[in-house]
């Protein structure tokens, strides 16, 4: 079975659609604790458990439960959404998790993330110049582009993500996202063979996020 954190309605039905058998709300701001964890462990009826905890802060206690849980649990250590979700479409609940582990961190390594959120200060980041409520666009972590014009922001990430070969690009709409129409047929005309897949997310704090395949 797959115990899965994750922000948002739309995150959860996606993960339950394919595959999770438990989805904790958590996320940027609100970390489940170990303890939430377990339980959801234990919750699951499959004798082997893998965990996405879906957030760097997360895995440190998705670690700790595994350790405290009363049956097998690996962790696959995904640190967004959006690499759990790219991580979860190689689930096959016939299979060991030690394979299903396997694939997944393989899918890992192949995929890139970015995000495009609110900044809530001034900031120099990454030799980007943050102003707080500015639209911040990140790349893997780091800080690639940030202004007052949000499609302007976004096709940078995705410029950023699309550095080598890409085949597929995902996208998460967060709660109340901007109007997205202009923006995808910018990068449609741009990248002519690439499949785009936008779907309703609809996690807080993050209008935007994207991963590449």
């Amino acid at each position: 079975g797959v115990v899965v954190v994750a922000p948002g309605e739309g995150n959860r039905r996606l993960f339950e659609a394919s595959g999770a058998t438990r989805v904790i709300e958590g996320g940027q701001t609100m970390n489940p604790s170990t303890a939430d964890i377990v339980a959801a462990i234990e919750a699951t009826p499959a004798t082997e458990v893998i965990v996405l905890p879906n957030n760097g802060n997360v895995v440190l206690s998705a670690e700790q439960a595994a350790g405290l849980a009363s049956k097998p649990v690996r962790i696959v250590p995904t640190t967004s959404v959006q690499a759990g979700l790219s991580a979860i479409v190689r689930f096959v609940p016939s299979l060991s998790a030690e394979v299903n582990e396997a694939a997944m961190r393989e899918v890992l390594d192949s995929v890139t993330t970015g995000e495009v959120t609110v900044a809530s200060r001034d900031v120099d980041l990454d030799g980007v110049h943050v102003t707080k409520g500015a639209w911040l666009g990140l790349a893997d972590g780091t800080a690639v582009a940030a202004g007052a014009d949000f499609d302007a922001v976004a096709e940078a990430v995705v410029e950023r993500l699309m550095d080598g070969e890409r085949e597929l690009l995902n996208v998460l709409k967060g709660e109340d996202p901007p109007d997205l129409v202009d923006l995808l047929h910018r990068i449609e005309a741009r990248y002519p063979e690439l499949e785009i897949d936008v779907r309703e997310g609809g996690q807080p704090h993050y209008p935007l996020l994207l991963s590449a395949e």
